[in-house]
């Protein structure tokens, strides 16, 4: 999964092309997936639409699994704000799993050691997130960023070990600028298929 302040830049970012009725609401949304499956201890597959971690399946294989996109539009609807928030967020963990991580360097690797590394590749990339995008901790999304007060002051010197900082730029602004309306109907017409 992308980190909540990665989250939180995309968000931020795609309402500066997209209106929302409530912003506010697409915000929770585009936070709730990790939030609940940390706060609520909900299963993570469960959060996110996909199925849990198979150690018999390659990392790639895994990767695709870990959200499931047609999943979320089967049962739900891009009908509000918070349900267009929350399907960002399992979009941008989908192409951060599939497009941002170089898989070559996480196929031999155990889910614990691709765990660690990218957490680790998270505090490498704070720093960028919040002096490029500068994002805004809302009050009414606040209760959900405990990363603010417990991460966000963590930082470490170095290039990320899983992704290079440009596909990690470009996938930014390509999650930021996606029409989920649009991308909605290419995965149901599976024009885009996962």
């Amino acid at each position: 999964m992308a980190s909540f302040l990665t989250h939180m830049v995309i968000g931020q970012e795609h309402l500066k092309y997209f209106r929302e009725e409530n912003e506010i609401e697409f915000l929770k949304g585009n936070i709730d997936p990790d939030y609940l499956y940390i706060s609520k201890n909900l299963d993570k597959a469960k959060s996110h639409y996909g199925k849990p971690h198979n150690p018999k399946l390659t990392q790639k294989q895994n990767f695709e699994n870990k959200t499931i996109l047609l999943n979320y539009l089967k049962q739900n609807k891009l009908d509000d704000s918070y349900n267009r928030g929350y399907f960002l967020h399992l979009i941008s963990d989908y192409y951060f799993y599939n497009k941002v991580i170089d898989i070559g360097l996480v196929e031999n690797l155990t889910n614990d050691e691709v765990k660690s590394t990218y957490y680790d590749d998270y505090t490498k990339v704070q720093k960028f997130l919040l002096t490029k995008y500068a994002p805004k901790f809302l009050p009414e999304i606040e209760s959900m960023m405990y990363i603010k007060n417990n991460f966000l002051n963590i930082y470490k010197k170095g290039a990320p070990t899983l992704f290079s900082m440009n596909k990690f730029e470009k996938y930014i602004e390509y999650c930021s600028k996606l029409d989920l309306d649009n991308f909605a109907n290419d995965i149901l017409s599976e024009k885009f298929k996962q």
